[in-house]
């Protein structure tokens, strides 16, 4: 697995989405084409926005929630804190999907796991180790992952498209997001860092 680092920094393709013409943008870019133009403010603001969404179509009008879903085995929500803190060492993820079966029912985040152990910071839960405040081992034996997971989990359909991953992950600050099926049964995780990557990919 691809370890998952800090999130990167807000691509093109998130920026392009908000980008919006003034008035004063659309008269000062007339002002630079040769000759004249018999073409209103709005007129050429239509335009613009014609030109830009059949781009949009065509950078992005393939992409598909479930071409980057990596999948990633999810945690039972009865599961001990301390074997969930296994897993997701061993998968490599900064968060893993909660299920009740194959039904999402939320996310095991690294920032779940510091909340539960009294911590804001990773420096923070250091502090409380070494001044022999925080007891890690029968802390997390005796917590379950549904008392620390942050529900409900925002998911995506599988087959989502651009504009769709887009919202979700503007609508919520987490760095991967669960994939499901039309039937809601959980299939893997999107990460932001794939989802980006390949926007950015796209764009070249």
């Amino acid at each position: 697995m691809i370890p998952e680092n800090s999130r990167p920094s807000e691509s093109l393709a998130e920026q392009s989405v908000e980008l919006s013409l003034s008035d004063e943008d659309i008269l000062d870019a007339m002002r630079h084409v040769p000759g004249y133009l018999d073409i209103t403010t709005a007129d050429f603001r239509i335009l613009y926005e014609l030109a830009y969404r059949h781009a949009q179509e065509r950078l992005f009008g393939t992409i598909r929630a479930d071409q980057f879903l990596r999948p990633l085995p999810p945690l039972p929500q009865t599961l001990p804190l301390d074997q969930a803190v296994m897993r997701m060492a061993e998968s490599e993820a900064k968060g893993l999907a909660v299920v009740d079966g194959t039904r999402v029912l939320g996310m095991l985040t690294e920032t779940d796991l510091l909340r539960q152990l009294g911590a804001n910071r990773f420096a923070q839960l250091l502090k409380g180790i070494l001044e022999g405040t925080v007891q890690i081992g029968s802390c997390c034996r005796r917590a379950k992952v549904a008392e620390a997971m942050t529900s409900p989990a925002q998911v995506i359909q599988r087959d989502a498209g651009f504009d769709a991953m887009l919202r979700a992950f503007r609508s919520h600050e987490g760095r991967s997001m669960p994939v499901v099926d039309e039937q809601g049964n959980y299939l893997g995780l999107l990460l932001r860092k794939d989802f980006l990557s390949a926007c950015q990919g796209e764009m070249l």
